[in-house]
């Protein structure tokens, strides 16, 4: 059953939730720490996810972003983080509201809904699935036990199985999963990590 615009919207703040709270227990000290995606520290991922921020916002707008610094398989998108990570995520977090509440007359869903551009409905879905896959890197990385939201790793499931590609070298090999894993153990498997 397809998700209406409301709903994707709503998944996509609760997932921006989950990557908040995680930055919130980062320690000063552990921004440089190996992540759990290759190559990459924990200010990569942060970085990368502020990419996709501004990407959102872009297509939002229907402006082009040609910024590749923090794209998947980027080799420095922890350029992108600054020197304060949080609180430069909390600044392109918050410039994305912004746009998308001042664009959204009478509601962002209903902007989201009817933008002639439907790559923003659907990138919308694919950046839920980072945020909740990104939350659990940093967390694990840190040693910060992060329990990700059963509805959403659910709704998130069939974008998983629609953009995977492992040839790229964007996803690990699909990781091992015991029989009866719970959930996330099964959801993080497909995605390439060992929970």
């Amino acid at each position: 059953m397809e998700m209406n615009a409301h709903e994707v919207l709503a998944d996509y703040r609760a997932a921006q939730d989950c990557f908040e709270t995680v930055l919130a227990e980062v320690p000063p000290r552990d921004w440089d720490a190996p992540s759990e995606c290759a190559e990459w520290s924990v200010r990569d991922v942060v970085g990368h996810t502020i990419w996709g921020l501004e990407l959102v916002r872009h297509l939002a707008t229907g402006q082009d972003y040609l910024d590749r610094t923090g794209s998947p398989g980027s080799e420095r998108p922890g350029e992108l983080a600054g020197a304060d990570p949080r609180d430069t995520w909390r600044g392109a977090r918050a410039a994305l509201s912004l746009t998308v509440t001042s664009l959204g007359n009478p509601a962002p869903s209903a902007f989201v809904a009817a933008h002639p551009d439907a790559r923003l409905r659907e990138f919308l879905g694919v950046v839920t699935l980072d945020f909740l896959a990104h939350s659990w890197d940093i967390g694990h990385a840190i040693g910060v036990p992060v329990t990700l939201d059963t509805g959403l790793l659910r709704r998130t499931a069939p974008v998983a199985r629609a953009i995977v590609v492992r040839a790229t070298g964007m996803f690990a090999p699909r990781a091992p999963c015991p029989d009866g894993a719970d959930e996330q153990t099964r959801w993080l498997a497909f995605l390439g990590r060992k929970a």
